[in-house]
């Protein structure tokens, strides 16, 4: 493993096809997916404490996702694959999972820095 990769965490739950053409979407989770407060000590310390249901998404960003996963023509999903990075400790994952769950959205895979 180099130097690089022992500071993140990644899961990857789908495997493209070799010659893959479609498009990729990758987003950030903190501040533009999920309303992470931590510019103030108080939000910062409260983040590990939070159950997933207390998170509140950006709005919009859900529908958004949503339609960025299924493409235009809902009759005929193309499945985008759909990957998000996180600054926060890998120790967040289960409840950032959870939320995405609450909220409907698909996801391929997290990185998480270590």
């Amino acid at each position: 493993m180099s130097n690089a990769l022992r500071f993140i965490r990644r899961t990857n739950d789908r495997r493209l096809p070799d010659g893959w053409v479609g498009g990729v979407m990758v987003g950030d989770i903190d501040k533009t997916y999920l309303d992470a407060r931590f510019s103030s000590l108080r939000g910062l310390l409260a983040i590990p404490f939070e159950f997933a249901i207390d998170k509140r998404h950006v709005a919009g960003t859900v529908p958004l996702r949503r339609a960025l996963r299924v493409g235009p023509d809902p009759q005929h999903p193309r499945l985008t694959p759909l990957y998000f990075v996180s600054g926060s400790p890998p120790g967040l994952r289960a409840v950032v999972e959870r939320r995405m769950t609450l909220g409907g959205v698909q996801f391929d895979g997290i990185t998480f820095r270590a």
